[in-house]
């Protein structure tokens, strides 16, 4: 398995939910993709910014 890092795109509703993310699969809500990343990858988010992050992937 290798690790590459994948920086993922979101965009919030100004009530904190997720209205777009990228690289997710096509039968996930882009809600249930971030809180699958949050609940599944949580030690490795990285802060690129204040606002924005970035995720290891492994294929």
């Amino acid at each position: 398995m290798s690790s590459d890092i994948l920086m993922l795109h979101v965009r919030f509703a100004p009530d904190g939910g997720v209205v777009e993310i990228s690289e997710r699969p096509t039968s996930n809500s882009a809600q249930a993709w971030f809180d699958w990343i949050s609940l599944n990858a949580p030690d490795a988010y990285s802060s690129a910014f204040r606002w924005a992050g970035s995720v290891p992937y492994s294929s």
